[in-house]
């Protein structure tokens, strides 16, 4: 995908996608997207199911989806009614919990959206998250349950947002 006006060169940005219609037949299956080669021109992007349907007998070609997407980039902020910031995680996440220490201090539990901007593993997995606060989340690479739950390092981005 290419984004309607490029990045500075060399910086890259923070792609958050979700799927956001059911045209797959076995709609109640669980689809993932998947991002990749993130730069500041471009973005590849997949459908990925859950390894439960392929094993089950289902194809590995999921029906065309409808997916959004918004790429930001890597920023920090504090303006009137709002804190906010955008960047990509530090460290690279597997199935290990970390922990990952926002850059801003929030007065309340600011909202928080996650994604994994690379795909290293080739199994079917997801940010997972808990423990948000004013100062941090824990989170962590979670495969699909019928695997062997053992992911490669990924490349997590995130925002964070406060209002007042």
């Amino acid at each position: 995908i290419n984004y309607p006006k490029p990045f500075k060169e060399g910086e890259v940005p923070v792609v958050i996608s979700q799927c956001m219609s059911t045209n797959e037949v076995n709609a109640y299956y669980s689809v993932v997207t998947r991002h990749r080669n993130i730069n500041h021109e471009s973005f590849e992007i997949r459908l990925q199911e859950r390894r439960a349907n392929v094993d089950a007998g289902d194809d590995i070609l999921h029906q065309d989806e409808e997916v959004g997407w918004l790429a930001f980039n890597n920023q920090y902020s504090s303006v009137p009614g709002m804190r906010y910031e955008i960047f990509q995680a530090p460290v690279l996440v597997n199935t290990t919990w970390n922990n990952l220490s926002f850059y801003n201090r929030y007065i309340t539990t600011p909202f928080f959206i996650g994604a994994v901007q690379t795909y290293a593993g080739g199994d079917t997995a997801a940010l997972r998250c808990y423990n948000l606060s004013q100062n941090g989340i824990r989170m962590r690479v979670q495969e699909d349950p019928t695997t062997d739950d053992s992911h490669s390092n990924e490349s997590i981005g995130y925002i964070c947002i406060e209002f007042d």
